[in-house]
């Protein structure tokens, strides 16, 4: 049968977030969430789905799900999914980020609408210290929901990161790096118009003042950022002849 939407799924995102539903990964086998038999795939000498995700062999777990994945019901399919991301959920609280990201990339590699994987991948990426990973994931979450107050959310989750991320840029005096950064957002997601302001005035900390002047006459007629973006216009034309 055909793969329903998985953008689709209601999901609890305050629980998402704060990851409160893990599972003991030392008896994840014995006791792990009931899941419809995959006796073909061992007939077939294919470990099965429960052993495979426990035993860390994340992208042959994802490729069994995958392979037997139209053969199953959508309650079938909902028991696989979750003991993914409830796998992922508690490695993440037992600081074992990394290995969550790596079941995570294996999961949206092929299943890359899922949002609530997408969160749970940036919330990984952050403990692990790669921030502008957790980012990118975010983003892509925030690309794919379509229900404007959970959208509104995961954008705030994803700028609160960047804003971290960009102080650390900062610090180290990277002015490169911010603006690759905020080029990045422009073109990933030109409806936010905040990315635009921002961009320019990372333009105009290098003196790049044509730069600064393109970003802001972007959004200058943007309901939210447009008075703002005139202003930094006035003021760029003032004192450097833009």
């Amino acid at each position: 049968g055909s793969r329903p939407d998985r953008s689709a799924v209601e999901t609890d995102y305050p629980a998402v977030y704060n990851q409160v539903a893990p599972i003991d990964v030392d008896a994840y086998y014995n006791h792990a969430p009931a899941l419809p038999a995959d006796n073909e795939l061992r007939d077939q000498g294919t470990q099965s789905f429960s052993r495979l995700l426990a035993s860390q062999d994340f992208e042959s777990a994802v490729e069994v799900y995958d392979q037997i994945y139209t053969n199953l019901s959508i309650e079938q399919s909902a028991a696989y999914r979750e003991s993914i991301l409830d796998y992922a959920s508690d490695l993440i609280q037992r600081t074992d980020a990394e290995l969550a990201v790596s079941l995570l990339n294996q999961y949206v590699a092929i299943y890359f609408t899922d949002v609530e994987a997408l969160i749970m991948l940036g919330q990984a990426y952050k403990e692990s210290g790669s921030k502008l990973e957790a980012i990118q994931s975010l983003q892509q979450a925030y690309q794919y929901e379509h229900r404007i107050g959970f959208a509104g959310l995961i954008l705030s989750n994803a700028n609160t990161i960047l804003g971290e991320y960009v102080q650390e840029l900062k610090d180290a005096d990277d002015q490169q790096a911010i603006v690759d950064v905020y080029r990045w957002l422009t073109y990933s997601q030109p409806g936010v118009s905040g990315y635009f302001i921002a961009l320019a005035q990372a333009y105009a900390a290098q003196r790049r003042y044509s730069e600064a002047a393109d970003a802001l006459r972007y959004v200058k007629n943007d309901i939210k950022f447009g008075h703002k973006a005139r202003s930094l216009l006035q003021e760029l034309a003032a004192e450097n002849n833009i």
